[in-house]
């Protein structure tokens, strides 16, 4: 059968992957685009990140003046800490 060799009807032929035959250039541009793509998503996150810690440093600092607040009350005579629930 001109020179072709047949698989038998039970076996698959063999798994060559697709970026085997590829060439250099198609190799860097898909490798810059990941690259460029890790790197976005680095930044993405360290913005987060840096609102992350943002927020939680304004509420360090509102549990810190309201600890002073209470401190104060209670330095007055008013009551060591509120019963009352702030909203």
């Amino acid at each position: 059968m001109d020179g072709e060799e047949r698989l038998p009807i039970n076996q698959d032929p063999p798994i060559i992957s697709q970026y085997y035959y590829t060439d250099a250039s198609e190799i860097e541009r898909r490798q810059a685009a990941m690259d460029a793509h890790r790197r976005r998503l680095q930044e993405e996150h360290d913005q987060k990140s840096a609102e992350h810690a943002a927020k939680q440093a304004a509420l360090a600092e509102k549990r810190r003046q309201e600890k002073l607040e209470d401190w104060e009350r209670h330095q007055s005579g008013q009551g060591y800490r509120s019963k009352v629930k702030k909203v």
